[in-house]
């Protein structure tokens, strides 16, 4: 699996998170919600569909920005381990991208960010896809 990192390491997991040894692309593949009516939703083949995704992003023509580290879009995704940590890669269609990190939540993998001072922003998975 190839993949391309542009964002620094997290520096280790949130302070309320765990460490996950394995990820596979089974386990990503689905629909993750977070607060305030996120979504996040995996593909197979590698596509994804976000609504009011909370992350520092890079900006780029094509990235729709609700407000400050809030992006909505589509694009390609992909997943690797980085260092010591686990972590995805949105590449927003026309241009812009974001890194999101994988950890565990009392035993459950989530998907999380860091927003603003150091805080974290965490998506967990949900059953049947939705659709933006």
């Amino acid at each position: 699996m190839l993949m391309f990192v542009v964002a620094t390491s997290a520096c280790g997991t949130s302070s309320h998170l765990d460490e996950v040894s394995d990820v596979t692309q089974a386990d990503l593949v689905g629909t993750w919600r977070g607060a305030d009516e996120s979504l996040l939703i995996l593909k197979g083949g590698e596509r994804f569909e976000a609504r009011s995704l909370k992350t520092s992003y890079t900006a780029g023509a094509g990235v729709h920005v609700e407000s400050k580290e809030v992006v909505s879009g589509t694009g390609k995704w992909a997943f690797g381990h980085y260092t010591k940590d686990w972590v995805i890669n949105l590449w927003f269609e026309s241009s812009g991208s974001a890194t999101l990190f994988i950890a565990s939540a009392d035993g459950e993998k989530v998907i999380w960010a860091w927003v603003g001072d150091g805080d974290s922003f965490i998506l967990k998975k949900r059953g049947a896809q939705a659709r933006i």
